[in-house]
């Protein structure tokens, strides 16, 4: 089987415990983008999050964020895919855990 795409999450993978990407997985990164494998960053965080990260390797296509609540098009800007949470839903779960705001 020839694999052509790679997925990989970011904090305790691709991020060290300093939240930063190590030389090797840095150049790992590089080779499989310059090889032609689609390297995807897949987290939990959002876009303005990982933008900083994503900088690194302006040849990355796409990007799933948001738990994958969200695939977005890196080059065309475009989101292929968005499902997020009805906003009294979330209000909801988020008083269930005593917390009454997202932040």
């Amino acid at each position: 089987m020839n694999y052509r795409i790679l997925a990989v999450d970011m904090d305790g993978t691709v991020l060290n415990s300093e939240k930063k990407i190590s030389p090797p997985t840095d150049a790992a990164i590089h080779r499989a983008l310059e090889e032609g494998y689609q390297v995807l960053f897949c987290t939990g965080r959002n876009l303005i999050e990982v933008q900083s990260y994503l900088d690194l390797f302006p040849e990355m296509r796409y990007v799933i964020l948001c738990s994958g609540g969200v695939v977005k098009d890196l080059q065309t800007g475009a989101n292929l895919h968005h499902r997020t949470l009805d906003y009294d839903l979330a209000k909801q779960v988020l008083r269930s855990t005593g917390r009454s705001s997202p932040v």
